[in-house]
Parts: C-alpha cells; structure tokens; sequence
C-alpha cells in the first residue's frame, strides 16, 4: 500500500499524482500560498490554487505515463528502466536519484494504465449495479441492460485508466454510454472548463448546466470527502448517491463551479 494512504485505497495513477505534487510541485510551498494572496481580489484564491495544483500535477502525471507507456511497448518493462529514468529526467529536470523515486510509482502506473478489466471484475460491477447502483453513477439516470439502449450499462474507471488507473472493483462503476463518453478521460473537476462557467445570479440556470460541468461539481464534492473521510474515490461517489442538478451555496455571489454543490436526486 502506498506510504501515507493507510486503510485507503488510492489507485496507483493517484499516488504518482499526489507524489509529484507534494514532492515536485511543492504542493504545500510558499509560492503556491503567495499565489492564493494574489488571487485574493478574486474571493476564490484558495479554490484556484487547488485547480491550479490538480492540473499542475496530473498534466505531468499524464506525460510521464504515456511517455513511458511508449518505452514499455517498445523495449518491454524489463528492458525500459533506463529509458524511463531518462525521460523523467529529461522532462523533470531531475538528479538521477529522484529519477529513481519517481520510477518507483511510475512504473505501477503505467502497469495500471495498460491494463484491461478483467471479465471477472466486469461481472462483478454488473452484480453490483443490478443490485444495489442501478443508477449511473455519473449522471443518475437508471441504467438498462439493454445494448443498444442510450441508457446501456457501461464501466467506467472512476479514476480514468490513461491516468494510472487500476481496471480493478475499487476504480470502477456503472455508467451510461453518454456520461461515459462525455466524461472521457478526465481525472478531476479541474479538468473541465470551469474558469469559462458563469450562471449570473438566476439559481433557475443550474438545471441548464452542461453535463460536464455537473461532473465538475460532482467530482470536487467526491475529491473532498474522499480526502476528508479517508475514502477511496469510488466509495465517495457511492457515499455521495444518486446524482441531482447542482445546489447555488450562496444567492448573494454569481454562480460559478465554487458556488455550486452536490446534490442528490
């Protein structure tokens, strides 16, 4: 298990993430806090230093990983070490020491990244969907069992398998096909184009919102509880529940991604 996630699971995509802000974005640092007190006019200071950090660091988690996926499909991961601890260093401008550290954590995530769901793991999800999540977990509609239905039952890795994903029950979930396609590849609610979202002050335009800027808001509410709780990100979308339109916080401010919350149906 990976140090510091004691009875957490975190995928390992996750943990290269993390690893890299905290040890090579200098996550907790001064700069990011004078950050925060220069965007202290904007009132979300605090909010866009964690967007800016979540994008900081999967953005250099991604290119490691496709970059040493490339190495691996070309000299196998035996063969690929030392190519690999080359491309951190060069991409990172690292000594060949933290090379090795990195390495360590980008290994398991390039593992994850080109690893299957099994159809074990996918029969396991259905049962649990039919049973007990027969909603999308994305969106809320009930889900069908039929293939070509809108609604189809679709898997989906929760934290996304290009990112490090793991294919296994702990990272993913019953979504619809259109969720699952909308959503794509993203990792975070810093991913979507939140900085361009602006509903004004009439509350009635949150029903109108794109769905990918649901999932935004859906996604920061399941990042802070899982963090809060010690949660995986799945259980924290299951802890959340079915999913409804977003909630305005606040009528006294617009409403943008930081003025809106989860909801349930």
């Amino acid at each position: 298990m990976p140090e510091g996630t004691a009875h957490r699971y975190e995928t390992s995509g996750q943990h290269l993430a993390r690893y890299l802000l905290d040890h090579h974005l200098d996550g907790q640092g001064r700069l990011w806090q004078s950050l925060a007190s220069t965007l202290i006019a904007s009132s979300r200071g605090a909010e866009w230093v964690e967007a800016f950090q979540e994008m900081a660091s999967l953005q250099l988690a991604r290119r490691l990983i496709s970059a040493g996926d490339a190495l691996v499909a070309q000299h196998g991961v035996g063969a690929a070490e030392t190519a690999i601890k080359q491309m951190i260093i060069d991409t990172m401008s690292v000594y060949y020491t933290s090379a090795g550290n990195i390495y360590e954590r980008l290994l398991p995530a390039i593992r994850s990244a080109r690893e299957r769901v099994s159809p074990a793991a996918r029969r396991s999800v259905e049962v649990l969907t039919r049973s007990e999540v027969p909603y999308c977990y994305l969106c809320g509609i009930m889900l069908s069992f039929v293939a070509d239905d809108r609604r189809a039952f679709t898997l989906d890795h929760v934290w996304p398998r290009a990112y490090g994903g793991n294919s296994d029950l702990e990272n993913l979930l019953g979504a619809c096909r259109s969720c699952n396609a909308a959503k794509a590849s993203a990792a975070s609610w810093a991913m979507y184009p939140i900085q361009s979202f602006v509903a004004g002050f009439d509350e009635r335009r949150t029903a109108k919102i794109s769905k990918t800027m649901r999932f935004a808001v859906q996604a920061r509410a399941a990042k802070h509880l899982a963090d809060r709780q010690r949660l995986s990100l799945r259980d924290a979308y299951l802890r959340l529940g079915r999913p409804g339109y977003p909630a305005v916080v606040s009528e006294a401010t617009a409403v943008d991604l930081f003025n809106l919350e989860f909801a349930k149906r």
